[in-house]
């Protein structure tokens, strides 16, 4: 998934790999890898599925691929009384921007600054605080169940206003 933000105002839409492509231009005058130019982006996508069940909440809220993070082991720990997020990834990381072979984003950390990383200028993988409020419902969501009241009253009212009804019980992430 990803973010479309212009005038019209902010909408998550889906995304899919456009391409990630390496050129060593030091292969045209015999110096191979002196010159390289590698790009990695992703491009909106609008699916031509149609289909009575819908993805649950966990599918968007705590799933790495969905994320921008690619396949791999997202885990939700519970470590001293503190919850964190851990990423395990399926794939080896790219030498060439250190992210995973199959990855949009580093896994809760900015993209490098003047870095282009989608086919279109309004449209771009979730920020750190984007991916920390998905990440915060996905914790919510390791206890409560999609259609349970406090999960259908955060659909209309949003998280926040639920996180100062928190019971005892509710142990919110701690972020880097």
């Amino acid at each position: 998934m990803g973010v479309r933000e212009n005038s019209d105002g902010k909408l998550i839409e889906p995304a899919i790999l456009g391409m990630i492509m390496t050129i060593n231009k030091g292969s045209y005058t015999g110096e191979i890898g002196e010159d390289i130019s590698f790009h990695r982006l992703y491009a909106p996508n609008s699916p031509h599925t149609t289909t009575s069940k819908v993805r649950d909440c966990k599918s968007c809220h705590a799933n790495s691929t969905t994320l921008g993070y690619g396949k791999g082991a997202l885990v939700y720990l519970i470590e001293n009384g503190k919850v964190k997020w851990d990423f395990n990834p399926e794939y080896a990381s790219n030498p060439n921007d250190n992210l995973p072979e199959d990855a949009w984003i580093p896994f809760l950390k900015e993209v490098e600054e003047g870095v282009v990383n989608s086919t279109r200028l309004d449209f771009r993988p979730f920020s750190v605080k984007e991916q920390q409020q998905l990440l915060l419902v996905g914790v919510c969501l390791q206890c409560h169940k999609d259609d349970s009241k406090i999960m259908q009253l955060s659909l209309v009212d949003g998280i926040n206003p639920l996180l100062n009804k928190l019971s005892k019980n509710c142990i919110l992430p701690t972020w880097n």
